[in-house]
C-alpha cells in the first residue's frame, strides 16, 4: 500500500521575522509536502519580494503603510 500524503497549504503571517523565515526553511526542505499560499510582512518589503519570487504564493501582504512610497 502506498501512503498518500496531501500537501499542507500554509499562510504565513510574519514571513520575514525569525520564526517566519524558519518556517520557510522547513517548506524548502519539504517542497512536495508544504505549499506556501500566502505571505505577510510588516515593513521588510525586500525580503517579502524575494520570498514571493521563490514561493509564488497566491497572496502577499505588506502591512506598514509607511513603505508605500517605495512603490510609487
Amino acid at each position: 500500500m502506498i501512503d498518500r500524503i496531501e500537501k499542507v497549504r500554509v499562510i504565513l503571517l510574519g514571513s520575514t521575522g525569525s520564526i517566519g523565515t524558519q518556517v520557510l526553511d522547513i517548506a524548502r526542505m519539504h517542497p512536495g509536502r508544504i505549499q506556501v499560499v500566502g505571505l505577510s510582512a510588516h515593513s521588510n518589503w525586500k525580503l517579502l519580494r524575494d520570498q514571493v519570487y521563490e514561493f509564488n504564493p497566491d497572496f502577499a501582504v505588506l502591512t506598514d503603510p509607511s513603505v508605500k512610497s517605495e512603490f510609487e
